[in-house]
């Protein structure tokens, strides 16, 4: 990452460009899954999600700070059956000086369960990142398996919109039960109809107000 790019996401990060704010929704949380962001390390967690989860663009901050301090939890409710990207990443050293050690990913999976946890790890010095996740429903706690959580490295990008993420391959999206947008695919009839407990293709994003 250059000079100029880490200037630019310090900006972000610290609030300098103009970003939406995640805040709870309003109505019927059963259309709700609910989402616990947990840090096990021993350093703070910067987090974010976005509003197009696809490609990681238009951020979207935690409320009140992003930062969530070692061994402390933070909750977002997203809707579920609709893909879901969270980032989050470590730093250790100052940007300023260029003597810095950073750590990333973001992650991505499709929410159908009532509660997921995702806990995030680092090892000494942000080395290395790390993410396990757990879904809960029926009051039933298990694993989340692998495949359905794509961990994406974070894309080189400039400013909140992004895109912040690489493009998922087909085999990933394919495990997330996402079906990829077809021409003609929502059409009665259609032969590419989303299999039986698939994603239905993500509409293309517009920022509010388009």
């Amino acid at each position: 990452m250059s000079r100029l790019q880490i200037l630019f996401l310090t900006a972000t990060l610290c609030g300098c460009a103009t970003v939406r704010t995640y805040s709870d929704p309003v109505g019927d949380l059963r259309e709700y899954s609910k989402i616990v962001l947990s840090n096990w390390a021993s350093l703070p967690l910067d987090a974010r999600t976005y509003d197009d989860a696809m490609s990681c663009s238009y951020v979207v901050n935690l409320p009140g700070k992003r930062i969530v301090a070692a061994g402390e939890k933070r909750t977002i409710y997203v809707k579920r059956g609709q893909p879901t990207s969270i980032g989050a990443w470590y730093m250790v050293g100052s940007i300023g000086v260029g003597a810095y050690t950073k750590c990333d990913l973001n992650t991505t999976f499709v929410p159908t369960a009532d509660v997921y946890e995702l806990v995030f790890d680092s090892a000494p010095g942000a080395k290395s990142c790390s993410v396990r996740a757990s879904e809960t429903s029926g009051g039933e706690t298990r694993r989340l398996p692998g495949e359905r959580i794509a961990v994406r490295k974070f894309n080189q990008a400039f400013g909140p919109n992004g895109p912040w993420c690489k493009d998922l391959t087909d085999a990933q999206m394919a495990a997330l039960g996402i079906r990829p947008p077809v021409a003609g695919a929502s059409a009665p009839g259609s032969a590419a109809a989303a299999a039986p407990g698939a994603a239905p293709a993500p509409e293309p994003y517009r920022p509010p107000g388009t």
